[in-house]
């Protein structure tokens, strides 16, 4: 599964990994949810 995170609505794609890998996964979705506005950003391990 993966998750949109700083974006309204957030996405969520449910996918088999036995057939998609996850970054093939979010090649696939890019175009989609890049319209979607980005009000935040990914914070990394260190800002946490």
């Amino acid at each position: 599964m993966l998750t949109t995170y700083g974006r309204i609505p957030s996405v969520e794609l449910a996918f088999d990994e036995g057939d998609l890998l996850a970054g093939d996964a979010l090649v696939v979705i890019d175009e989609a949810v890049r319209d979607i506005p980005q009000r935040s950003k990914c914070i990394g391990l260190s800002e946490t």
